[in-house]
């Protein structure tokens, strides 16, 4: 069994022992398969496995990742899709 501090503290990488697998999970593999879906928006606070369900999931797909905040618009998130500077 692990310790306590392998599986829980501050980490800059991943920690398999620390992933729970969330029912969560199945819906985002099945609309990552879905063609319907152009785009998937993965939001929610800090530490809450958004991180490592995307690691989890899209570690083989071919995809593109952006990162915004609620001050980013519509033209940012393109720029940062496109990795365009302003």
């Amino acid at each position: 069994m692990p310790s306590v501090h392998e599986v829980f503290g501050s980490r800059s990488d991943s920690n398999p022992l620390a992933y729970v697998v969330r029912p969560v999970q199945k819906q985002f593999v099945d609309a990552l398969e879905n063609p319907r879906f152009e785009a998937i928006v993965i939001h929610g606070t800090s530490k809450q496995g958004k991180s490592s369900l995307r690691g989890a999931c899209c570690r083989t797909r071919n995809a593109t990742f952006a990162s915004a905040s609620l001050d980013v618009n519509r033209e940012g998130l393109y720029r940062e899709v496109l990795h365009r500077p302003a």
